[in-house]
């Protein structure tokens, strides 16, 4: 997805952990979660509870995504 795509949906309106000036991309959720996986491997479950908010994160990523390619290919076809 495009840049431009982004920018059309609201700050609000995305879910995105907090990486200082920019937002995080679905790409750096995912990079976080295998991240997060070998912590837990190594330390145990107490990271549990970061892994669980780290795939909330990525499925709203995801969700936000693909509602936004409808909308610009919906926008595209009319």
């Amino acid at each position: 997805m495009s840049q431009d795509l982004l920018d059309a949906l609201p700050r609000r309106g995305r879910s995105a952990v907090a990486t200082g000036p920019r937002d995080s991309t679905l790409a750096d959720v995912e990079q976080a979660l295998r991240f997060v996986a070998d912590v837990i491997r190594v330390h145990g479950v107490a990271y549990l509870p970061i892994f669980e908010r780290l795939e909330r994160e990525r499925d709203r990523l995801a969700a936000d995504e693909a509602a936004l390619d409808r909308a610009m290919r919906l926008s595209i076809g009319s």
